[in-house]
Formats: structure tokens, sequence, C-alpha cells
């Protein structure tokens, strides 16, 4: 003897509660408007560890921790966005370079 499956009940109805015509096409306006530096995207990838420079953080051995050599990478690399994270000449060993 087998069991029977239940039958499926009726879906319910999508609730209203996406958002009004009106807030839709003031959110595709604004991203019409917005403006975009350029595409394709230039991404910054860490030479050490191959994550985008703010991600180095997490593929060090203790998390939230930047590893000596991302931050060499990043200081030898990007001075700019070494600044901008914080790092200092002294922070790194000057071992890591190239891109």
């Amino acid at each position: 003897r087998t069991k029977k499956m239940p039958k499926k009940g009726k879906k319910k109805q999508e609730s209203s509660d996406s958002g009004s015509d009106d807030e839709v096409g003031d959110a595709a306006e604004a991203l019409a408007n917005a403006k975009i530096d350029g595409f394709p995207l230039d991404v910054i990838y860490c030479g050490n560890c191959s994550c985008p420079p703010e991600y180095c953080a997490w593929m060090a051995g203790k998390p939230g921790e930047v590893a000596p050599e991302c931050k060499a990478w990043l200081l030898a690399n990007q001075p700019e966005m070494a600044a901008k994270f914080g790092y200092a000449q002294g922070d790194a060993p000057a071992a890591a370079e190239g891109a």
C-alpha cells in the first residue's frame, strides 16, 4: 500500500509590499542618473593573497589581522590605498613587490 502525497495548496498571491510603481520608477530613475566612473571597473588585487585589498584581513592566519606581506605589497604598489587603510611605511617589512 502506498501513501499518496498531499495535494498542493493554492499559491498565495504576492503581497503588494514590494513597492508601488512610483517607488520603482524613482529607483530606476536614480540608477539611470547615477554617475559611474566607467566600465569595466578597474579592480586592484593584492599581489600576496590575490584578493582585493579590502579583503586581505580575511586571508591572514588570524581573522581581522592583515598579513605583513599584504601590507608591504599595498605600500609598495598602491600607496594611496595603503594610506586610506591607515598603513604607514613602517607597518610592514619591505619585502613584497610586484604587480
